[in-house]
């Protein structure tokens, strides 16, 4: 039996990093992991303007995605909303042909930073 280490993909996104103390902790442990691709949203895309195609593609080439943001008001900041709109999309993430994420881990990291 092989034991093959499972590629570990990060999205993250706080859009006030600086004042933030539970996600900047993570962030950083998490930048230090070998096995995990550590994604910025908010460093990659300042304007929002989201590369579908490429997010479509690092989704693909991991085993398991976890989305790392506070928890806002009972909600994601905006950059998570807009990515999952356009990067999930039908034919890829759902419908009839939309298989490119089966078999695959999702998880979310969602600290309140509640005082």
């Amino acid at each position: 039996m092989t034991t093959e280490k499972r590629r570990i993909l990060v999205l993250f996104a706080h859009p006030a990093l600086s004042r933030s103390e539970a996600n900047r902790a993570l962030a950083r442990a998490t930048m230090r992991m070998d096995s995990v691709t550590f994604h910025d949203l908010y460093a990659a895309y300042p304007d929002l303007d989201i590369d579908v195609d490429a997010e479509q593609a690092q989704l693909c080439a991991h085993d398991v995605i976890v989305v790392m943001c506070p928890f806002y008001w009972y909600s994601t900041p905006a950059i998570i909303k807009e990515w999952m709109d356009l990067v999930l999309e039908y034919g890829f993430a759902y419908g009839h042909d939309g298989t490119a994420l089966a078999g695959k881990t999702f998880l979310m990291a969602l600290p309140t930073g509640a005082l």
